[in-house]
């Protein structure tokens, strides 16, 4: 049995009543593929965790990256697991107002983490930081 969890952002702002379908299909598709989960939806972000079989969990999230309400869709974790975290929920709707403090500036961290990757400002850190390594080489001996 597989967890994963991704953020994405929304191509869309998305009304409650959005959500509520959203779930609705999950709730009457997810127990067909064996897959319990939640997700939430804040700011223009989507942060969902899906577990179940690893192969309906990949199959699921394929059908979810073609989604047009959402984009740059980035897996956080996807490891095996022992055991259900939602066993009894087929899908369930996350109100993130009611998360503590320190969690909702973890999500507010991710969001802007994935968007500095998404634009495309990590991809320049990240060269930089393979500049760098490359200085650190030059100076050793070979």
């Amino acid at each position: 049995m597989i967890g994963t969890l991704y953020i994405s952002h929304a191509t869309m702002d998305l009304s409650p009543e959005d959500l509520a379908k959203i779930l609705r299909v999950s709730v009457a598709n997810n127990p067909k593929r064996g897959i319990t989960g939640v997700l939430m939806y804040h700011e223009g972000m989507f942060l969902q965790y899906l577990e179940g079989p690893e192969a309906q969990v990949a199959e699921t999230l394929a059908v979810i990256k073609d989604d047009p309400r959402h984009r740059n869709m980035f897996v956080l974790i996807n490891d095996q697991i022992a055991e259900r975290h939602f066993p009894d929920w087929a899908m369930a709707l996350a109100d993130p107002t009611l998360m503590p403090p320190k969690d909702q500036d973890l999500c507010r961290r991710l969001h802007d983490a994935v968007s500095d990757h998404v634009t495309g400002v990590l991809k320049r850190q990240l060269q930089s930081l393979v500049s760098n390594f490359h200085r650190i080489a030059d100076n050793r001996p070979r």
